[in-house]
């Protein structure tokens, strides 16, 4: 089964057509309404799949038993993108019942802007 198009090798103008032959989705994911299952629940600030408020709007969905944490300056998939949060979710793995020390999110550096003219 080939993997999905190299989007990056492409011009955003010929990227029409891309999914077509991918499958369809399938019915829509069921929320665990008032579950008592510690569930994790992560946001990155920048994401533009699944915006925090939409996110958080989950975890209050799901009830007490989630734990939103929200990452700053990160997009998507924020256990892929940072240390800290594949720390947090292997803590949580390890122990659902209290939500882990999540400190590390802050020490995040900040992002710096350069113009054109400053880069190499």
């Amino acid at each position: 089964m080939p993997g999905p198009p190299p989007f990056p090798h492409k011009p955003s103008n010929q990227l029409y057509g891309e999914c077509d032959a991918w499958a369809p989705l399938g019915p829509a994911p069921l929320l665990p309404l008032g579950t008592a299952v510690p569930t994790l629940v992560l946001s990155g600030q920048f994401d533009p799949v699944t915006r925090p408020a939409a996110s958080k709007h989950i975890a209050d969905l799901i009830g007490p038993a989630a734990h939103w944490v929200e990452f700053p300056r990160l997009g998507h998939n924020v256990r892929a993108f940072s240390p800290c949060g594949t720390g947090i979710v292997s803590a949580f793995i390890a122990d659902p019942r209290h939500l882990p020390d999540t400190s590390c999110i802050e020490r995040r550096p900040p992002i710096r802007f350069t113009s054109q003219s400053q880069t190499p």
